[in-house]
């Protein structure tokens, strides 16, 4: 007889946003904003439209903190962190 293989491992599960310390933003300008500056819109986009400002991850939009916290799609939740390097 033989056995069904095994489900693949869940991913470890994402910390809560209270769990992680997040910097005091630069409150940079929407307008300001460039290559390599976290985008993570600080408080209400209606009233004050500024971003985090901190420098950003490669390859991300968000900085190291900000990216813990961000949502992200399903598909890639389930990306091998050894095929985005590629």
């Amino acid at each position: 007889m033989v056995k069904a293989p095994p489900p693949p491992p869940k991913p470890a599960p994402r910390p809560a946003a209270s769990d992680v310390l997040l910097p005091e933003s630069r409150r940079v300008s929407i307008l300001d904003v460039r290559d390599g500056v976290c985008r993570w819109i600080a408080g209400d986009p209606r009233l004050d439209p500024t971003a985090c400002g901190h420098p950003a991850d490669l390859g991300s939009p968000y900085c190291p903190a900000h990216r813990t916290v961000a949502p992200r799609s399903r598909e890639a939740a389930y990306v091998p962190a050894f095929r985005k390097a590629a």
